[in-house]
């Protein structure tokens, strides 16, 4: 997170910037989806959930608590969360997403930069509709 407490530039929605270990937050609109890779370095896993590691998190069944604790990891994840939060007229509850579990297919379908199984990305169809128009207007 920035220095001066705003929420960090937003990534590409798609799975090529997810970074092997990494943690993503995404707004969906209702719900924040904290993404936690399987490859999450047992420190991280120690600060932000209170889990000796990453094996032992993706064994925990949902729903997962989140709550803020003593470290700057996590008092990091609160601060954007609540920078997150008090952006929204409503509250926005906090779904921790792993390999596995339904929030995982919710965070996976988000990705709209992916190609589909239609065989484009979301640019791409925005492109081929774009076209279509101009075809159809000229």
């Amino acid at each position: 997170m920035p220095p001066n407490g705003a929420v960090p530039e937003p990534l590409v929605l798609s799975s090529e910037v997810l970074e092997v270990g990494g943690v993503y937050l995404l707004d969906n609109g209702s719900d924040l989806l904290l993404y936690v890779d399987q490859e999450l370095n047992e420190a991280l896993t120690q600060e932000l959930f209170g889990l000796p590691n990453a094996d032992v998190l993706h064994r925990t069944p949902q729903p997962l608590p989140v709550t803020q604790r003593d470290n700057p990891a996590s008092r990091l994840l609160f601060e954007l969360l609540n920078t997150v939060r008090l952006q929204r007229c409503a509250f926005m509850r906090l779904r921790v997403a792993k390999k596995g579990d339904p929030y995982y297919g919710l965070f996976v379908n988000l990705l709209v930069e992916d190609k589909s199984t239609a065989g484009m990305s979301y640019v791409e169809y925005l492109c081929h509709v774009h076209r279509q128009i101009q075809e159809k207007m000229g």
